[in-house]
């Protein structure tokens, strides 16, 4: 029993040390889509890793068919046209496992912001756009911040494993008696 209790710091210290290293975390790809008219365009990154640079991005049909594929650019970017109709599916590629994909569904032919647009002076147009930009920058980051693996989440996490191991210790000591 005093073995285990005097190598129980040294077991402590490397699970802190292993859980600091960014590529535990770096295995989940993540994709994050934004459709402007006839197009598609998003971005692909690791969580806490950063953009995915070099990410094979297909477009497929229904049938699972590629329309279309490309690669991400250097800061994991992206832009793909899309079909005149149909629900298609953007998947994202990384090689080694690392993927994920969105279904997109087509959108009825008039919307809300084309009878806003015919109402719209040029300069309030420009507004509009600008403003759209600017939310979806702001989806994204605020995507990309929620699935982030937090410092506070990893001690949380160690803070519970070594509750239970130092419960089944004390039952296990208990029990020797």
């Amino acid at each position: 029993m005093r073995k285990l209790f005097s190598k129980l710091p040294s077991l402590c210290l490397l699970g802190i040390l292993c859980s600091f290293s960014s590529s535990v975390f770096a295995h989940k790809l993540k994709l994050f889509l934004s459709v402007e008219g006839r197009y598609v365009s998003g971005q692909t990154y690791f969580i806490n890793d950063g953009p995915a640079p070099g990410t094979t991005i297909k477009l497929l049909d229904a049938q699972n068919r590629t329309i279309t594929q490309i690669l991400s650019d250097a800061d994991g970017y992206f832009r793909l046209p899309l079909p005149e109709r149909g629900e298609v599916m953007v998947e994202a590629d990384a090689g080694a496992g690392h993927s994920d994909h969105v279904h997109l569904t087509p959108q009825p032919a008039v919307s809300q912001t084309a009878a806003i647009d015919d109402d719209m002076s040029p300069s309030q147009r420009l507004d509009f756009g600008i403003i759209q930009h600017q939310l979806d920058n702001l989806h994204e980051q605020l995507q990309q911040h929620d699935q982030r693996t937090r410092l506070f989440d990893i001690f949380g996490g160690l803070g519970y494993i070594l509750a239970i191991l130092f419960g089944l210790l004390l039952w296990r000591h208990h029990n020797r008696r």
